[in-house]
């Protein structure tokens, strides 16, 4: 049986909403972070996870910066 995992996390700050979510299926996954502001999205990116990150989640350790590289770009 096949790992799977995903996870999304909402931060809301007034009118602005950031997600970041994980999403993993086997040895694949991604990440990707959208701002929104006032509903619309302004900013994404979405990046390969790497195979240590996938090894970490699995295991249910933290991975610290997981989001760093992962900088918005204007769409």
């Amino acid at each position: 049986m096949a790992f799977k995992y995903s996870n999304v996390q909402h931060k809301h700050h007034g009118p602005n909403k950031k997600t970041r979510k994980v999403h993993i299926v086997g040895s694949k996954g991604y990440k990707c972070v959208a701002h929104f502001r006032r509903g619309k999205k302004t900013h994404y990116t979405r990046k390969q996870l790497t195979k240590t990150e996938i090894n970490m989640i699995q295991k249910g350790q933290f991975v610290k910066g997981l989001f760093n590289d992962c900088q918005p770009t204007k769409k």
